[in-house]
């Protein structure tokens, strides 16, 4: 609500009421200390930028989905290796064979190779 200065003064308009809701309403605002006017124009405000809390409730939601999903593909995840890792283990291996898991050793060799030499200075091209 913009702020009025003394000298100028707020164009109004009206607005119709059904009896019953303008009772109830100015019962609120009395048994509050409210001024009606202040109520009413605040409620239409707050009603109008409804739609956009609504949208972040919106983003927020579908986040929330996207953590769980991530969640559920961590868990069976884990759960494939975990059960790799078991049924070797009962077979008397102590650990699992780097070549049952190519896909996540060259990821770790690309990142985390030891690097001497000419090779350093590669790393800042």
């Amino acid at each position: 609500m913009a702020e009025q200065t003394s000298g100028e003064k707020k164009d109004r308009k009206t607005i119709s009421l059904d009896a019953s809701l303008y009772e109830q309403v100015r019962e609120y605002c009395d048994d509050n200390g409210i001024r009606l006017a202040a109520f009413v124009e605040e409620a239409l405000e707050n009603a109008m930028d409804m739609k956009e809390e609504l949208k972040y409730l919106d983003e927020a939601e579908s986040l929330i989905a996207e953590v769980q999903g991530e969640r559920e593909r961590a868990y069976r995840r884990g759960y494939r290796v975990g059960l790799l890792a078991a049924f070797f283990a009962a077979q008397g291996h102590l650990g699992v064979s780097m070549s049952y898991c190519a896909q996540e050793r060259e990821v770790k060799e690309a990142r985390f190779r030891i690097v001497d030499g000419d090779g350093q200075l590669e790393l800042f091209k």
